[in-house]
């Protein structure tokens, strides 16, 4: 009997990523080509903001699975799906560093900077805090007290303090959306830190800062809090990644270097667990050579590229802010434990579509307006 395995799962993440990615490469999805048109973008850095939002679809899909079987939140006996997540939030941190590298600077307006942050972060994150909330209330009910809506208001931070307190008697409401804003807190953080280090950089050269903050994060840091030097040496290991700008043209490195890297990151890790998060100081600078890799032109045979993936990863952040409110819901529903593993990974795989669905929606009625409106606020300032 096939049983509910780390092998099995692995097989049904490899199929329903290709049909999800071809599904997308169809003409339905064109709309979500719109956005870019007539812009010089990096194709390759979109792309891969897909696989990684993916890879932490695909992290919380065993979490949900198991909370809806056990009531516990773990990830014991799929190891794959538990590095993946910390991975991808990893690289979306290094991302960060490398696309603002270039605002560390006295001519930046901070003013236009986090009007645009603030609508391209909030207005979605109220939308997901918001159907948390109906959630909870439907799942345990809800009597009107003062308290009661001073912890709804918590909800809606935008992820700056990211306190999720319960809102019913429902006891845990942070898990309805996998928990994913904890994020958005240190993006906010990061984002904070930039007009400081703005001030102590130097106009001439910005890499003798950058190599402070990685000795910062490597020597300093970790006593107090290994994974704050963590999250600070990804920011800053993206800094680096934009001072080098490194152009690599050779086939074979754009093409097997991220697969040797990627495989051996899995396997280090895998090994080297640090309080149970499969990011450890010592893999970060091959993630960081990894990201350098890839947002080569035409890196991993092109695949970053593809029409379908480029347009899923338009739309990563929604993917990333709601499936694990759709994973939820559809644990809610079906009874996992007495549905036979094929049947249950068919019944996944329509939910992933519908992830992918809802994002697209949500995208381009809710992303796309609002940017554009701070767009327009931005150019008045």
């Amino acid at each position: 009997m096939l049983v509910f395995s780390q092998n099995v799962v692995t097989i049904w993440m490899v199929i329903a990523t290709l049909f999800v990615i071809l599904l997308f490469n169809t003409r339905f999805f064109a709309f979500l080509d719109a956005e870019n048109k007539g812009q010089e973008v990096n194709l390759e850095l979109i792309g891969l903001r897909f696989f990684l939002a993916l890879g932490v679809v695909f992290h919380h899909y065993i979490f949900s699975y198991k909370f809806s079987v056990s009531g516990l939140w773990e990830t014991r006996g799929f190891d794959l799906n538990c590095f993946l997540g910390p991975f991808g939030v990893g690289m979306f941190f290094v991302i960060s560093g490398y696309l603002f590298y270039t605002k560390i600077s006295s001519d930046t307006n901070w003013s236009k900077l986090f009007l645009n942050r603030f609508f391209r972060i909030v207005p979605l994150c109220f939308v997901s805090s918001l159907v948390c909330i109906i959630i909870a209330i439907g799942m345990g009910g809800w009597h009107v007290t003062g308290d009661n809506i001073r912890d709804m208001i918590y909800w809606f931070d935008g992820g700056i303090y990211n306190n999720r307190p319960n809102v019913s008697s429902y006891k845990n409401a942070s898990l309805i959306n996998a928990g994913v804003t904890w994020t958005l807190y240190w993006e906010w953080l990061f984002y904070f830190s930039l007009p400081v280090l703005s001030i102590i950089i130097k106009k001439e050269s910005k890499l003798p800062l950058v190599i402070s903050l990685l000795i910062l994060s490597y020597y300093i840091l970790p006593s107090s809090n290994y994974n704050y030097a963590i999250y600070a040496a990804l920011f800053s290991f993206g800094f680096l990644a934009k001072e080098l700008s490194l152009n690599i043209n050779n086939k074979i490195v754009l093409n097997f270097g991220p697969i040797v890297i990627f495989g051996g990151l899995l396997w280090f890790l895998g090994l080297n667990v640090v309080d149970n998060k499969f990011l450890t100081l010592p893999a970060l600078p091959f993630m960081a050579l990894l990201f350098m890799i890839l947002v080569n032109k035409d890196s991993l045979f092109g695949l970053l590229r593809f029409k379908g993936v480029v347009r899923l990863g338009e739309i990563s952040y929604s993917i990333y802010l709601l499936h694990g409110i759709v994973w939820f819901c559809f644990n809610q529903f079906v009874d996992a434990k007495t549905l036979n593993v094929i049947t249950y990974l068919t019944e996944s795989t329509m939910v992933l579509i519908l992830i992918m669905l809802i994002s697209s929606l949500t995208y381009k009625y809710i992303e796309i307006p609002f940017n554009n409106y701070g767009k327009r606020l931005k150019d008045k300032i």
